[in-house]
């Protein structure tokens, strides 16, 4: 019921769905105030431009991903690799039908897949299934495609957890080690370093797909309504809500 309202609240409160819903409002119920409804409607439409602009999507990712990639060079004091779940495609055609992960999962294990053949580490995966219509839990999924895709084979699997912190968490009761390098993306390490850290995880993190970039610029094109930037911001809002969530929940 917890990740279910969650899902519900985030629809709410992250763009693009409070600018859709404030300018709704406004038109519903502020229509003796022709003045605050113009007000309302016109902070939904120009706060949705900004959270659509790349050039605020690099800043705000810069504010996040305060971890850099990791130097697999020099030497890694971990005993394992875990990697994060993301999303899930359900009932994939292309694959017969079944399900099967989404694209950010799919980074992610790629990812994970190197730095075990890098540093020779076994590897862990952890992601559960949210809802009962999911026929697999992510774990499996994730094992799988390491498996037959990249030719890792994954030594833990854990797929009872719904969210970062029951990764965490879960992961502590099943693996034997705690030195781990951490995958998942760099938008949602700061909040994974925690919740491992919380659950007795040393962790060293291997941030990937990064969304802030090496330089910002002030080209016409920066400033130009993008999806993908709006994915960002959308993402980097989402942690936010999610430490300060965390710290009170967990």
């Amino acid at each position: 019921m917890e990740i279910a309202f969650g899902y519900f609240v985030k629809a709410l409160v992250l763009p693009p769905g409070i600018n859709l819903f404030s300018a709704l409002f406004a038109i519903l119920f502020l229509r003796r105030s022709a003045r605050l409804r113009r007000v309302v409607t016109g902070v939904a439409f120009v706060s949705l431009w900004i959270w659509c602009t790349p050039f605020v999507a690099s800043w705000h990712a810069r504010l996040i991903e305060s971890y850099p990639a990791l130097d697999y060079t020099a030497p890694v004091d971990a005993q394992a690799i875990v990697i994060l779940a993301g999303a899930r495609k359900d009932q994939a055609p292309e694959y017969g039908g079944r399900d099967s992960i989404g694209s950010d999962t799919l980074e992610r294990i790629r990812y994970g897949a190197k730095l075990s053949r890098e540093l020779d580490l076994p590897v862990a995966v952890t992601g559960g299934a949210v809802f009962d219509t999911e026929s697999l839990p992510l774990g499996q999924l994730m094992a799988q495609s390491l498996r037959d895709e990249f030719k890792i084979n994954v030594s833990w699997i854990e797929e009872k957890s719904r969210n970062t912190a029951e990764n965490a968490r879960f992961l502590g009761e099943l693996l034997p080690v705690k030195k781990v390098v951490l995958v998942t993306h760099g938008i949602h390490m700061r909040r994974s370093v925690q919740a491992f850290e919380r659950s007795g995880f040393t962790v060293v993190p291997a941030p990937m797909g990064f969304s802030s970039g090496d330089h910002t610029t002030y080209g016409l094109f920066d400033w130009l309504p993008s999806v993908s930037a709006l994915t960002a911001c959308r993402a980097v809002l989402h942690e936010w809500l999610g430490i300060a969530f965390y710290k009170i929940r967990y």
